[in-house]
């Protein structure tokens, strides 16, 4: 018989499962669009957006299938490791604000799970 604390962590694990897929498959059509209108596409910044929402997809993977604190952990680590690609303040705008929206609203059930979840 399931506790409702075992409950809890298992609804947590599969909300940042499902959080982490959302937001690499965002991250993915952000990259493919920026690649078709921009002339020269391969920069740091772009390298940065694909190789995150790759290792969000991996992540969010391994939530689904052995869910952990420390994949939980790893998943807000890509999430926070993305956002460096906005720059400094100064240099926002709105779409900069939308990215920065989207991805604190999409690490909230990430990290979550990072303190439901127990180690192991």
């Amino acid at each position: 018989m399931d506790d409702p604390a075992s409950k809890r962590a298992a609804f947590a694990a599969s909300a940042a499962s499902v959080a982490l897929f959302v937001f690499a498959t965002l991250t993915l059509f952000a990259v493919f669009f920026w690649f078709r209108r921009t002339p020269a596409p391969w920069t740091w910044k772009g390298l940065l957006a694909g190789g995150c929402a790759a290792l969000a997809l991996a992540t969010s993977a391994l939530m689904w299938s052995t869910p952990s604190r420390e994949y939980a952990m790893l998943g807000a680590i890509i999430m926070l490791a993305s956002l460096v690609r906005v720059g400094l303040p100064g240099d926002w705008s709105w779409t900069t604000l939308t990215v920065l929206a989207v991805t604190v609203v999409l690490s909230m059930p990430v990290v979550h799970a990072a303190i439901v979840l127990k180690d192991g």
